[in-house]
């Protein structure tokens, strides 16, 4: 999950249109050399599927989050399941081999559980990638996208919304807090780049603020979740960086302690290949067509990170229903999707809802998406009210931390199906500072919170199925 929404206009992020799209039916499509844990047995159990982990320890000044007192029945199946993906199955980054052949070890495995699966292949349109760079007063590197001098690179594939033909923007770093008038300088911010809070008042009208005072570009942060539930529809204009909270202080500090000039830059990304990885419960093709609840989660990473929570979290939980729910026989089908390319704009669920016929949307019952929920304390259920209540039900019967987060939505592959008006449920965490940066990594995942959120899903397909029996 991104924390920056990514339905940006296409004029924003895109120089080239996705073209073509093929569906791929891959019966046996991992190497043979291809690691599986899986045995030969179907249906296999996740304990044997993924060897077990030990659950991590409580480190000094760790920001892990120990498990709670009435721990998950599910949290050491799904654990396990992370464990892997985070030693054999990491870094995933967007449209690159290590996506592919991730994409392959999960159908395999998806496939061992007695799914149908296919692969769905796309192409992923040019994009702007943005760097930072930071320089001192005298002139010494102090940071850059590709290195750091500092405890965990700093910039981690943020968002850059640029305009046609505006490429770089440069100045001296100055904070200027919620970037109301009265935070801007006198003198204005003729070749400054602001370094903005999000939240204090609405967004377009914080980058107005400065662009209005003659900043030739922007550094956001958001502290909360709610502060990044806001739209980014409009066309910003001047060019906008997010960081997310960890690297927003480093910087912070930097400045308080020297000048510090800043360049943003956006680098072309050519065209790539991705999929989706497509798996149904297997019924007999002479069944008539049924109505069909979607599981999703996406696979990929952005660069240089576990993804431990984004999304390794969302992945091992809804890996661990599909092993539960393996076989039974629900009043509906169930088709589970692993989304690619998620982190540059949403690429792979947006290409899945484009391509689905207006007959499937309408037999479409729900989408349910999980995305960073490993770490924290609480899960957060977003989206269609009927769907969050009862989440929110289900955590009260079974114990799991269910909050209910309002009506707003943050950015991930839910979104496009609720477009089309597909009703969707989104389940997340509170803590997402992490997420999109190299400390995304396994030592700071609440494994009960994956273990309930595979326990609200499977609760959630219970709860569907008896209402239409």
């Amino acid at each position: 999950m991104k924390l920056l929404p990514k339905s940006l206009p296409t004029q924003l992020l895109l120089t080239v249109v996705s073209a073509a799209a093929v569906l791929v039916a891959c019966s046996d499509p991992a190497p043979a050399d291809t690691p599986s844990p899986f045995s030969d047995t179907s249906p296999p159990q996740v304990a044997e599927q993924w060897p077990s982990a030990p659950r991590p320890t409580a480190t000094p000044g760790g920001a892990l989050v120990l498990p709670t007192p009435e721990p998950s029945a599910l949290a050491d199946e799904a654990y396990a399941v992370l464990n892997t993906l985070t030693t054999e199955y990491s870094p995933r980054e967007s449209g690159t081999d290590q996506e592919m052949e991730a994409a392959l070890y999960l159908q395999k495995n998806l496939g061992a559980l007695g799914y149908d699966t296919s692969l769905q292949v796309f192409y992923t349109p040019q994009l702007f990638m943005p760097d930072l760079n930071l320089t001192s007063s005298d002139g010494k590197p102090l940071m850059d996208s590709d290195h750091s001098h500092l405890h965990a690179v700093a910039v981690m594939l943020p968002r850059l919304m640029m305009r046609p033909g505006d490429d770089s923007a440069t100045g001296l770093l100055t904070y200027v807090r919620g970037a109301l008038h009265e935070d801007i300088p006198d003198e204005g911010l003729v070749g400054r780049i602001p370094i903005i809070k999000i939240g204090a008042i609405p967004f377009r009208e914080q980058i107005d603020h400065v662009a209005e005072a003659g900043a030739p570009g922007a550094v956001v942060t958001s502290a909360e979740l709610e502060d990044i539930l806001i739209p980014y529809t409009y066309q910003a204009p001047i060019p906008v960086m997010w960081l997310n909270q960890v690297d927003f202080s480093v910087v912070l500090q930097l400045i308080g302690e020297d000048e510090v000039s800043a360049t943003i830059e956006a680098n072309k990304r050519d065209m790539a290949e991705s999929q989706n990885v497509v798996a149904d419960m297997r019924k007999s093709v002479s069944d008539p067509p049924r109505r069909v609840l979607i599981l999703g989660a996406h696979y990929d990473t952005v660069e240089d990170t576990q993804g431990a929570s984004d999304n390794g979290s969302g992945l091992a939980a809804l890996l661990t229903v599909a092993k539960h729910i393996a076989g039974r026989d629900f009043p509906f089908d169930v088709r589970i999707v692993l989304f690619g390319t998620e982190e540059y704009g949403l690429f792979g669920s947006r290409h899945y809802v484009e391509n689905m016929s207006q007959q499937e949307i309408d037999s479409t019952i729900a989408m349910l998406n999980f995305d960073a929920l490993g770490s924290g304390i609480t899960l957060h259920a977003i989206g269609d009210y009927d769907l969050t209540s009862k989440a929110r039900d289900i955590g009260r019967e079974t114990g799991a931390p269910v909050l209910l987060q309002g009506g707003g939505m943050a950015s991930s592959d839910q979104e496009p199906f609720q477009e089309v008006g597909i009703p969707t449920l989104f389940l997340t965490s509170d803590d997402v500072s992490l997420i999109n940066s190299p400390d995304d990594t396994i030592e700071h995942i609440n494994p009960d919170l994956l273990g309930y959120a595979a326990e609200v899903g499977i609760a959630m397909l219970d709860s569907l199925a008896e209402e239409m029996r």
